[in-house]
């Protein structure tokens, strides 16, 4: 008995580190589960593997249940699983590439001295640094000053209301019917 909840009801795998996978069953919501008992040194990171999988940070095959202490030993409980996915939590993943460090003697190697720190200066810098010399106006500024045509009824100068856009006022079915033949 686990966690005073699991029973286990078969040993399906022992590992050359003495990881054991059991097969039990969770007697709370009697069903079944796979248990994953690592070996003391491999504890850390069982405990570790799981709690990447339950928080999504690392892919697996299972899902976490539970993980616990009993008599000294770790102990994680999943859905039903393979031995070999409950064994590959054990196995610690490969770490972050990092780049060797030989690749910042790659000047010296190719050009015959170390890179410089310091910033590189080229006879055309001021072109590309100071070309702007007088300050730009804002876009709100540009904006402002355009000369837009007012849109829509009203928009003469008498205040009389006609249409820019659209069809004229009295030009109903007839003027219609007359473009539809002319198309005919």
């Amino acid at each position: 008995m686990l966690g005073g909840r699991y029973k286990v009801t078969g040993q399906v795998l022992a590992s050359a580190e003495q990881d054991l996978v059991l097969d039990g069953i969770d007697q709370v919501l009697n069903r079944p589960v796979s248990i994953l008992v690592a070996a003391p040194e491999n504890a850390s990171q069982a405990a570790m593997s799981a709690r990447e999988i339950a928080t999504g940070e690392r892919a697996g095959n299972v899902q976490v249940l539970d993980l616990g202490i009993t008599d000294g030993l770790t102990y994680l409980i999943t859905n039903q699983a393979e031995a070999a996915d409950l064994l590959d939590l054990v196995i610690q993943q490969d770490a972050p590439y990092v780049e060797p460090f030989f690749t910042e003697t790659l000047g010296s190697e190719i050009f015959g001295q170390a890179r410089s720190h310091e910033p590189e200066t080229y006879e055309d810098d001021e072109d590309y640094y100071y070309e702007d010399e007088e300050p730009r106006t804002s876009l709100r500024d540009r904006l402002n000053r355009l000369e837009l045509p007012k849109l829509g009824r009203g928009n003469t100068d008498d205040g009389g209301a006609k249409p820019l856009f659209g069809r004229r006022p009295g030009a109903g079915a007839a003027a219609g019917a007359g473009v539809a033949g002319a198309a005919a």
